[in-house]
């Protein structure tokens, strides 16, 4: 039975921005007010900022961003402005508002703004994973610092340049692991994490550090809210809005997830105080609700912080992370610690090197029959930040970690990673990645290194008797080798400009008809990955405001193994002469009879008619060369109108569609190859006017 205790300290961990000596540009008032319009309000938010942001806390900076966001709406050339509100949003981990406000301020006033104004560019940059610019930005900032910047930042940009030039070499890779939003209401603008899921009542248990905690009261360490547990459920495969659990689990401080065992009746929650903090076991009765929880056994260790606990399958070890300074490599160690047959546990040891470094490793969790280590660590092979990675055991020896890749790691936090219990291939994870909905997101991920996960049991890893090896049971190798999954990934770019778009992707199981997965693309890349099972005939549509919807269509047989697909796409305006190809209208072969898959996406182009009333739409059959020329443009222009008469009969009004047959006359591909012929048989929507 694997369980995972993840131990919140009452410091939410995450990389911060170095404060080192904070840079604090005076907005001096006769610059900042430009007219007597909306003056005296726009200075005020300015005053209420600048005592946010002195504090240097993140509760505080993030406060300090919303005032000053409001005086930007007075005034948006003022650099000193542009470049402390920036600061405070990379605080608050809103690094798509903070690098457009860095820039601003980079180029109006370079770092005669700030000393650090560049340097803190090239952060934001590295967060939104443009490696390349911020590492040209960080190569050059330290030449314009002063002897007292440079002493301060030279180990941190040597740091940051390493972790850009990993991101610059992962995207040549292939990913070890990918990750997709979470479908649904789970995150909010608060901070959302340490997930754990519960298999007996499918709700899955998060921290989040939310408005309406107790008497929304925030910690005087960081000013942040405290954390309480919350727990959503998927219907359908959309999580719920997440719901606060009452006392007696959430009380007056910090209380944050830790475990749900697999019998769904003990929880292990965490309580925090000021400096300390302890885990408390709680049991579910029996109309559903939680006992008194009861402060239970720890591995705390004086004038120290535990992170993360991580049984292993069997129960038989337990890692996790310490900040404890005897034996220690560096910042957050993992440490391992074996129980008996007795039942009691070992001094805990240091997991020691190449897992540990001198930076920071947290998060840690065991995966594929304990042969695989996760966690998260801030050092030189991440990309910034914390970033997920694994270590593979080899005949006894943990080998170097690597970086799970660019899609699960983002230039700034990814941890809090948690498999579900049974499987170790999916699970859950928290991201502080652009395009979020604020701080800490709940992302779904699965790990894809097939190659890894099929290693055999080994010894225990700190023997507590040389002569008793316990059992490390690992899935079928076979189950593991067939993963039938087929990933598509790309990017969604306007068809003129090739400017990323922030578009929406549903993929619909064409034999139902129903939409079985939504999600959006990254803004700030235009980037979307998707996981479709094999087996299944899928409609994948992406739609974005201003521009006609694009289409396509996997069929995926069942005998399919894992594959990758890069499809990138690129969107028509709604003007008109645009067209787009309805890849998933479907008729039998050498007919006119429209097949009931079909009707998915016609009720999707149905939809357009409700945005644009005055939308006129000509409706195009066309097929390949082959037969007589007569029989084939016949048979286009009853298919156009097959077409036309459906969507009549959904509601659309006739003198808004127009059926036209082209038979061969405009292949869009070679009729020499069968998958040519393919391409040319086909139905178009075309814009005639809106």
């Amino acid at each position: 039975m694997k369980k995972t205790l993840l131990i919140i300290s009452a410091i939410l961990l995450g990389a911060q921005i170095p404060a080192f000596s904070q840079v604090k540009p005076k907005i001096a008032k006769s610059e900042f007010l430009t007219s007597p319009d909306g003056a005296k309000e726009a200075w005020k938010n300015v005053r209420i900022g600048n005592r946010h942001y002195r504090h240097l806390k993140s509760g505080h900076m993030k406060i300090a961003a919303e005032f000053y966001n409001q005086a930007l709406n007075y005034n948006n050339t003022n650099a000193a402005l542009l470049y402390r509100t920036g600061v405070s949003e990379l605080s608050a981990s809103q690094n798509t508002n903070a690098l457009a406000h860095l820039d601003e301020a980079y180029s109006l006033m370079g770092n005669a703004v700030a000393q650090d104004c560049q340097y803190r560019l090239a952060i934001a940059q590295q967060r939104n994973n443009q490696f390349d610019k911020a590492l040209s930005n960080f190569e050059s900032c330290a030449d314009l610092m002063t002897n007292r910047f440079k002493q301060q930042y030279a180990s941190d940009i040597e740091l940051r340049k390493d972790q850009c030039n990993n991101g610059l070499q992962l995207k040549k890779e292939l990913p070890r692991a990918i990750s997709r939003t979470m479908p649904g209401n789970i995150n909010t603008i608060a901070a959302e994490y340490a997930p754990v899921f519960g298999n007996v009542d499918s709700l899955l248990y998060i921290t989040s550090r939310r408005f309406e905690g107790f008497k929304n009261r925030r910690n005087a360490l960081n000013f942040e809210f405290f954390e309480d547990i919350y727990t959503s459920s998927p219907t359908n495969g959309v999580w719920s809005e997440a719901q606060r659990l009452a006392r007696p689990i959430n009380k007056r401080r910090n209380d944050a997830t830790a475990a749900m065992d697999l019998t769904g009746t003990e929880m292990i929650i965490y309580r925090g105080k000021k400096g300390n903090g302890s885990l408390y076991s709680t049991e579910r009765k029996a109309d559903g609700n939680w006992k008194r929880p009861k402060r239970n056994v720890k591995f705390n260790k004086n004038n120290s912080k535990e992170v993360v606990l991580s049984f292993s399958n069997d129960s038989t070890h337990v890692i996790f992370s310490s900040d404890r300074k005897k034996d220690n490599l560096g910042g957050f160690d993992i440490f391992i610690s074996n129980r008996n047959e007795r039942g009691k546990w070992s001094k805990p040891v240091n997991f020691g090197a190449p897992v540990n470094s001198k930076y920071n490793e947290v998060s840690a969790c065991f995966g594929a029959g304990d042969s695989i280590i996760y966690f998260a660590s801030d050092n030189e092979k991440s990309v910034g930040g914390y970033d997920l990675m694994m270590s593979v055991n080899r005949n006894g020896e943990w080998q170097e970690p690597v970086n799970l890749g660019l899609q699960v790691n983002s230039g700034d936090d990814d941890q809090y990673f948690s498999l579900i219990p049974g499987n170790d291939r999916i699970g859950f994870y928290a991201s502080k990645r652009a395009g979020g909905q604020g701080n800490f997101d709940i992302y779904q991920i699965m790990v894809i290194n097939k190659a890894a996960r099929q290693l055999p049991a080994l010894p225990p890893l700190v023997a507590v008797n040389a002569s008793k090896e316990p059992a490390l049971p690992l899935e079928d190798p076979v189950v593991i080798k067939t993963m039938r999954m087929t990933i598509v990934k790309g990017v969604v770019t306007d068809w003129d400009s090739t400017k990323f778009l922030n578009a929406k992707i549903e993929i619909t199981d064409n034999a139902t008809n129903e939409v079985i997965e939504t999600i959006t693309t990254d803004p700030a890349t235009g980037a979307y990955t998707v996981m479709l099972p094999s087996g299944k005939n899928y409609a994948m549509t992406v739609s974005s405001d201003g521009y006609m919807f694009h289409s396509e269509n996997f069929n995926i047989p069942s005998t399919t193994k894992y594959q990758e697909i890069t499809k990138n796409i690129r969107l028509l305006s709604m003007d008109p002469g645009s067209k787009v190809v309805l890849n998933n209208v479907f008729f039998d072969t050498g007919k006119a009879n429209l097949r009931p898959e079909s009707y998915g996406e016609l009720n999707r182009l149905a939809e357009v008619f409700k945005l644009y009333p005055k939308l006129v739409i000509e409706i195009s059959g066309h097929t390949d060369n082959q037969g007589s020329k007569a029989t084939n443009n016949k048979l286009s222009l009853n298919r156009a109108k097959a077409v036309v008469d459906y969507m009549i009969s959904i509601g659309v009004e006739k003198s808004h569609l127009i059926a036209k047959g082209y038979g061969p006359s405009q292949p869009r591909d070679t009729n020499k190859t069968p998958e040519g012929r393919q391409n040319n048989r086909r139905v178009e929507a075309k814009i005639i006017s809106k």
